[in-house]
């Protein structure tokens, strides 16, 4: 499979140290911070649902990047009759995810094994019925390399589902460092027409996209926002204050009729799901 610049490039920006500590440092406020990605789960695990209707349950089901574990919770009730593989990139999600779902395991006693992984690290994905991830596979250093690569590795009759964060998300927030000049820290986001055509290979994927928007005081709460779910820079290169204070005044300025008004700042996750 090709890739164009902007992909090969990707692993200059996203460095795996720099994930871990993020989402690390952000273990304990994602949970409730994290709203976009608490619709994605739902999204996600209804898909699922849909396609194990009269068919044999998974007997291994793979996540990968589970975070404080909204999707976990969601996959152990539909097959708590399943061994699951649960995998984070930070020590800390895990420990998060271990304590959100020990309730549901113990009540169904399921055999779930937590791991820490990254996705530029190999796993092995022999004898998995299904492999999921939601919001996540966008930290991977190559995102179209990364998902082509799972479902090359999975058995040829296992489904792979997973979303990721489209980019059009954060539209004018992209717009405002374009104006200034300065590099967008969430280039990682991908496009919904090259993951299709880069899974066809494969298959013929489901590909859809989703709309989950947000209200923020101004800017300047957005961003704190993000950094209480770990979405901040992975790339090792902090940006000046200076620079941050003029993309925020940006962003402020562009919406401030709405402000003035008495409106939130509106921020639109775009939300791409694919099943294959």
């Amino acid at each position: 499979m090709e890739t164009d610049s902007a992909e090969n490039d990707r692993s200059e920006r996203i460095l795996p140290h720099e994930v871990r500590r993020n989402f690390s440092r952000a273990a304990r406020s994602y949970e409730s911070n994290a709203e976009a990605q608490e619709f994605s789960a739902e999204i996600l695990s209804e898909e699922i649902k849909r396609r194990f209707l009269g068919r044999p349950h998974p007997k291994l089901v793979c996540e990968a990047g589970c975070g404080t574990g909204k999707l976990t919770r969601r996959l152990l009730k539909l097959f708590p009759k399943s061994s699951f593989l649960v995998s984070d990139i930070s020590e800390q999600m895990l420990e998060v995810c271990s304590e959100s779902t020990r309730q549901i395991a113990d009540k169904f006693g399921i055999d779930i094994r937590f791991e820490r992984n990254n996705f530029n690290l190999p796993m092995s994905l022999a004898g998995v019925d299904l492999f999921a991830s939601s919001m996540s596979l966008q930290w991977s250093d190559s995102p179209l390399r990364t998902v082509c690569e799972i479902r090359k590795s999975l058995p040829s009759n296992a489904l792979l589902a997973f979303s990721v964060p489209g980019n059009q998300s954060f539209s004018h927030v992209r717009r405002a460092f374009e104006e200034s000049g300065l590099r967008y820290p969430f280039e990682n986001f991908c496009e919904a027409d090259k993951l299709r055509a880069a899974l066809s290979e494969y298959g013929t994927p489901l590909v859809w996209t989703e709309s989950a928007g947000a209200d923020f005081a101004s800017a300047i709460s957005f961003f704190r926002h993000l950094k209480a779910i770990g979405a901040v820079n992975a790339s090792g290169r902090a940006m000046s204050v200076p620079d941050l204070r003029r993309i925020m005044k940006s962003i402020d300025s562009g919406e401030k009729n709405a402000i003035r008004a008495g409106k939130k700042l509106h921020v639109e996750y775009e939300i791409i799901f694919c099943v294959l």
